[in-house]
């Protein structure tokens, strides 16, 4: 019975030494508890955010005069409601439970140092405020995370969809759009559109003076008429122009535009005037835009192309105009009188 105890009590003893091992060798999570901020910014505003992927793959966000751009794309803009999206969808992530905590658990969760989906480094005022690595993914809309103060994994409501690395998901697709009720002529190649004089009852319901205003083209021969809803088709068209991506700031020959397609110019309520060349870009069924306020080329996907001459196009703005109206008055020749008495009989005995 003796020997019994004194085993038990040996046992113990080796139980208590590996506890007390095991607290000082493990890695210290305390202060990476459960629900707590996974990033910590210290109170600062990011205005810089380097994002890098698999094979050197490179993406710059900064800020220049207040506004996000990209520094590698000429300072284009940047889409600001993106950017700031994603910053507070980072600013949000929490810590849950540690998934794994070992340098070879990184490596499998594609999260460390060197091989990782996503590395994000915001940065403000100058210095670093966090380093962000994303990896693997357990399910939709979770990743795995790591920052690079911390040992831990933890799974995180974000996807790596919501960090692309190329440039034109970042880009402002709304660049080129102008205020429908702001145009007020698009001079095509043999029509002169313009809207009418504003007036009262032109205003729209929406507090848009002149959206809705009726259109004229100048030197319609007999027998034709502008159409008034295709052309608003065509000023929609205009007004909200998207271009899927930026082309940068040099012309090349590809781009087609001594020939273009299309060209046109609008003039807005400001005075100012807009030139546009339209072309198609070789064997591509792309196009490539230049706007004369911007020293870039867009391209255009060809279905926004095509939507966008065949808007413009003659066949659509004009048709015949409806010949007046020849029948011959039905109206009885006795209706002439209606309305009117009789004349009145003589008489007879006055």
């Amino acid at each position: 019975m003796q020997k019994t105890v004194k085993l038990l009590a040996a046992l113990l003893a080796v139980q208590l030494v590996l506890a007390v091992s095991m607290s000082f060798s493990a890695p210290d999570l305390a202060a990476a508890r459960p629900n707590t901020p996974l990033l910590n910014l210290g109170g600062h505003t990011p205005d810089r955010l380097e994002i890098d992927g698999p094979d050197q793959q490179h993406l710059l966000l900064a800020k220049h005069d207040k506004l996000w751009v990209l520094p590698d794309t000429e300072n284009f803009p940047a889409d600001q409601s993106k950017v700031e999206h994603l910053i507070s969808l980072l600013q949000g992530l929490r810590r849950g439970f540690a998934v794994a905590t070992t340098a070879g658990a990184q490596k499998r969760f594609k999260v460390s140092d060197t091989h990782y989906e996503r590395k994000l480094v915001l940065a403000g005022d100058g210095s670093t405020l966090a380093t962000l690595y994303l990896g693997t993914s357990p399910g939709v809309r979770r990743v795995h995370a790591r920052t690079a103060k911390d040992d831990a994994v933890y799974t995180t409501q974000l996807g790596t969809y919501d960090v692309p690395l190329s440039a034109e998901n970042w880009e402002d697709k709304a660049l080129l759009h102008l205020p429908a009720a702001d145009i007020e002529q698009i001079d095509l190649a043999g029509l002169d559109l313009s809207r009418l004089p504003s007036s009262a009852s032109t205003a729209n319901k929406t507090g848009a003076p002149g959206a809705d205003r009726p259109w004229t083209a100048k030197g319609l021969p007999d027998g034709e008429a502008l159409n008034q809803a295709h052309t608003a088709d065509l000023v929609q068209e205009v007004a909200t122009l998207n271009f899927a991506s930026v082309l940068g700031s040099k012309a090349l020959p590809g781009y087609a535009l001594q020939a273009p397609q299309l060209t046109f110019k609008v003039e807005r309520k400001n005075g100012s005037t807009l030139s546009y060349r339209l072309g198609r870009r070789g064997q591509e069924k792309d196009y490539v835009l230049k706007v004369s306020n911007r020293p870039e080329y867009f391209r255009l996907t060809g279905a926004s192309g095509d939507a966008l001459i065949k808007a413009a196009g003659r066949d659509q703005l004009v048709s015949a105009r409806a010949a007046p109206d020849k029948t011959p008055s039905t109206q009885p020749a006795s209706s002439a009188g209606a309305g009117h008495p009789p004349q009145a009989r003589a008489h007879g005995n006055s």
